[in-house]
Formats: C-alpha cells, sequence, structure tokens
C-alpha cells in the first residue's frame, strides 16, 4: 500500500543531508575491489572508485528520486520491516537510498532503459500488464526532458499496481 510501502520525507537535495556517498557505499556495491589494497574496514576507494563516487555525489545534487523509488519498490518486494514510511531519512536508511540512485550510472541498468526507449506502446503496456498481475513492483516509470536529457523524477509503479 502506498501509505506504508513509501517514504515519509520527500526527495532530498544532497546539501540537506551531511552523508555523502563513499567508500563504504563504494565497497557494498562492489565490493573489496573497489578498496585501496583491498581493505575494506574503512574502505579507501580506489583512483576509479573515488572519481565514480564523486560524479554520483555531483548526479546527487537536485535530488534522490531515482533511490528513493528504486529502494522503496526493493522494500516492497522483499516485504522487510519496518516498513518504508516508518524509516527515517538517516544513517545506513540514507546510504541505502545512495547506492539505489547510483545503480542508474551502471551499464547494464543503462543498456536495459535504452532497450525499453526502443519498444513500441504495445509492448510497454502488455509488459506492465503482466507485471500487475504478479502483485510486485517490476518497472519505474522515467520523466524526461531536453534540457540536459536528465531524468526529471522517475518513479515506481506501485501505485498502480496498488489501484488495479
Amino acid at each position: 500500500m502506498p501509505a506504508s510501502d513509501g517514504y515519509s520525507f520527500p526527495n532530498f537535495e544532497s546539501t540537506s543531508s551531511e552523508e555523502q556517498f563513499d567508500g563504504s557505499d563504494l565497497f557494498a556495491m562492489f565490493g573489496a575491489e573497489a578498496c585501496v589494497d583491498a581493505v575494506t574496514n574503512p574502505c579507501e576507494p580506489i583512483a576509479e572508485a573515488a572519481a565514480w563516487a564523486r560524479m554520483v555525489n555531483q548526479a546527487r545534487a537536485p535530488g534522490h528520486c531515482e533511490g528513493l523509488v528504486v529502494e522503496a519498490s526493493k522494500r516492497f518486494n522483499s516485504g522487510l520491516s519496518p516498513v518504508t514510511v516508518k524509516l527515517e531519512n538517516q544513517g545506513e536508511v540514507t546510504h541505502q537510498i545512495f547506492r539505489a540512485f547510483a545503480t542508474q550510472f551502471l551499464a547494464e541498468a543503462q543498456k536495459e532503459t535504452l532497450s525499453w526507449q526502443k519498444k513500441s506502446l504495445r509492448q510497454i503496456v502488455d509488459a506492465l500488464g503482466a507485471s500487475f498481475q504478479t502483485g510486485s513492483v517490476n518497472y519505474s516509470m522515467g520523466v524526461y526532458s531536453k534540457i540536459g536529457g536528465q531524468a526529471f523524477c522517475r518513479m515506481r509503479l506501485n501505485l498502480l499496481t496498488q489501484i488495479m
């Protein structure tokens, strides 16, 4: 249900939190190979990982829609407790949102997004219809603009699955 499966706090700019996407996030996403000499506690990122983290932190500036959507959907599909609406935007909750946000920059996610952009409206509607029957959240909807080609907001279709 959207009232319990969504976050109680709104999308937030990166400046509204002291937290940063950091070595612990890189380790959680990529393992010890993201850390200098594979030392993971604390993880000092190798040069390539540090550059990727800087890019993620810069991209977070206007907000975290993708991370909120992906993480809320994961929690809904897994039936995690406590319900998402009871979580506060701090510590590990915030870092989970950061990591989910960062997945949009992975080659696999970008390839999948591009493949959906090439599908016909009929193919998309058919896939969504089949997804609604599963009771889980499998897709998100992106809203894009020609201004910079940025996703202004991405929302999971869990609202639709609850309505239908």
